[in-house]
């Protein structure tokens, strides 16, 4: 697999708009653009987030497919029927979930954008699977499933 994952839209080179986001993956071999909006930003407490990403919880920005630019070789992992994960082959660095459920919008990995600082996450979503030790008291709201049914627009 490689190239372009998703269908692409007018991205405006060399313009850069408050919104558009970046990120590349730990070796640099892939690379993303998209030009905004955002439209959401999840901590998800999922098993398979949190086994995928390794972590406690895994943190994503929604992102609409239809403006996503894709630049190298990638490859995805299908984990469930409906739902696949994208990755570096060079360095393993995984860079975002996607998923049947929701066709179309993304989920890219906060670690691996350009700079993480710009994002600010809206909810806590799966709480009804986090791990026990975890109590967010950081005032986001928190959804024992997905804020967003599936099939539904966020």
């Amino acid at each position: 697999m490689g190239g372009r994952l998703f269908p692409l839209g007018a991205l405006v080179i060399g313009v850069a708009l408050m919104s558009e986001v970046s990120g590349r993956c730990s070796c640099g071999a892939v690379r993303w653009s998209h030009p905004g909006p955002k439209t959401r930003n999840l901590m998800c407490h999922c098993d398979e987030c949190r086994r995928g990403i390794a972590s406690a919880f895994s943190a994503g920005m929604g992102l609409s497919v239809n403006d996503l630019s894709i630049e190298g070789k990638w490859q995805d992992y299908r984990y469930t029927p409906e739902s696949s994960r994208g990755f570096c082959p060079e360095c393993g660095t995984r860079l975002w979930f996607k998923s049947d459920l929701w066709p179309d919008e993304v989920f890219m990995n906060v670690g691996a954008l350009g700079d993480p600082g710009i994002y600010v996450p809206d909810r806590h979503v799966v709480m009804g699977e986090k791990i026990p030790w975890i109590h967010p008291a950081d005032g986001f709201e928190g959804f024992d499933g997905f804020s967003v049914a599936p099939g539904e627009q966020p």
